[in-house]
């Protein structure tokens, strides 16, 4: 069974910060650590020994992700009852609510937060390492096509897609994990065996046909996006211009370079737009 903790940070006998954390201890030296939210600027500001942590819960899951997702609603339960929540007014620096996992696609996140920890903990353990990645070992050619092509179907899909930014998201707060990860991918580059054959493996695949056309269609919905951003701005300045579309100079004087820079580069998506009146 694995545990998640319910905690409270209260500075003056006031309770201002609720969270949760696998690792209370770790957590709280996080905070000291950290930069990120509002309560950890507070925290180096107003210094560590001027607050108190206690743990107010404890919550029990089967796994971790099961136990994450029971943490959840506890978590809003005690910032609510505490009024650590920052639209209740009492100086409360709860800014962002426990995401409640419940939807389809929000097990799909969690699924791959699992998978996450599962990696982590693979990514740990050398003997597995070495077993996965012997000196001297290479990838058949089929089977690196096959991985390009899972790659990009899983991108475009975009449950995929919100499942591995949840997932990322908690990678990145994992600093066990990311230290891992980081010395397991500069020991195997270290390895010139390993990174020659990666690195044609990688050479090999972009010059397939099928890497090019789905480079090719990445880059022009790219473009399209870009441009649509482009053309809503410079027909709401050509309006407010009176119909007249500015001159490039007028654009590069006045903070819209990047408008005028796309416009020279691809005009044909602004041939509908009024002309420059010189």
């Amino acid at each position: 069974m694995i545990n998640r903790y319910i905690y409270v940070y209260r500075h003056n006998g006031v309770p201002i910060y609720v969270g949760s954390s696998g690792n209370p201890k770790k957590r709280d030296t996080e905070h000291v650590k950290r930069n990120r939210v509002p309560f950890d600027r507070l925290m180096t500001k107003l210094g560590r020994e001027n607050f108190v942590f206690e743990v107010v819960e404890t919550v029990i899951g089967e796994t971790v992700v099961n136990a994450f997702i029971k943490a959840v609603p506890r978590e809003n339960f005690w910032m609510n009852k505490l009024k650590t929540w920052h639209e209740y007014g009492t100086g409360g620096q709860n800014f962002m609510r426990a995401a409640v996992v419940y939807s389809d696609e929000e097990q799909r996140v969690a699924a791959v937060v699992a998978q996450a920890v599962g990696v982590r903990r693979r990514s740990q353990n050398t003997a597995w390492q070495s077993a996965q990645w012997p000196t001297g070992k290479k990838r058949p050619q089929e089977w690196v096509m096959k991985h390009t092509d899972g790659l990009k179907r899983r991108s475009q899909n975009s449950g995929w897609r919100t499942a591995s930014a949840a997932a990322n998201k908690v990678k990145a707060q994992d600093l066990a994990w990311q230290k891992a990860q980081k010395a397991g991918v500069r020991s195997a580059w270290q390895d010139l065996e390993f990174a020659e054959e990666r690195l044609k493996q990688l050479a090999a695949v972009k010059q397939t046909s099928e890497y090019q056309a789905a480079k090719a269609v990445g880059i022009k919905a790219r473009t399209q996006s870009v441009a649509l951003k482009h053309l809503n701005t410079l027909n709401a300045l050509t309006e407010a211009n009176g119909g007249i579309r500015p001159k490039s100079i007028w654009l590069q004087m006045n903070g819209y370079s990047g408008l005028r820079s796309f416009l020279q580069r691809h005009p044909e998506y602004f041939d509908k737009s009024p002309a420059v009146v010189g």
